[in-house]
């Protein structure tokens, strides 16, 4: 399976087969292709997952724990649901 530096890198693959994978080394995940989009195992696109404070993506409740890479911090910050319902970025 290929490796790649960063999802610039990835975006240039011109994969056609769904379920390829491959690996982002800046990302630290694996990546498939879905036949329209590349995601990370827990089915986000490759385009969430990394980007500024103002393009956080909009994340579920229930997904606590997802990464995000912010570039304008640079550095990962986890998405953390309260129990008494309340969302924060950490």
């Amino acid at each position: 399976m290929p490796i790649v530096n960063n999802t610039t890198d990835l975006t240039q693959l011109h994969i056609t087969s769904r379920g390829f994978k491959c690996y982002v080394i800046d990302l630290h995940k694996w990546c498939v292709w879905t036949g329209s989009r590349w995601e990370t195992y827990d089915n986000h696109s490759v385009n969430d997952i990394r980007g500024t404070s103002n393009n956080r993506p909009n994340i579920p409740d229930w997904d606590s724990g997802f990464q995000y890479f912010d570039t304008t911090l640079n550095k990962p910050i986890w998405w953390n649901w309260y129990k008494m319902g309340r969302c924060n970025w950490s």
